[in-house]
């Protein structure tokens, strides 16, 4: 969305656009870390959650 609103002449909307991308790859990295401890910790009641999440379509 960055490169498009750039590429469209809006700066502001291409700096409001890459600070959240930017932001939500963090948010991603931390979740794949905290899964991944609890898949070390817990796997059986990590995945029953993931699944429950799942079926809920929490997301």
């Amino acid at each position: 969305m960055a490169r498009l609103a750039k590429e469209r002449g809006d700066p502001a909307l291409a700096l409001i656009c890459g600070t959240i991308a930017a932001d939500e790859k963090r948010h991603e990295i931390a979740y794949e870390r905290i899964v991944e401890k609890l898949l070390e910790v817990d796997p059986t009641e990590t995945m029953t959650a993931i699944a429950e999440m799942l079926n809920n379509n929490i997301t």
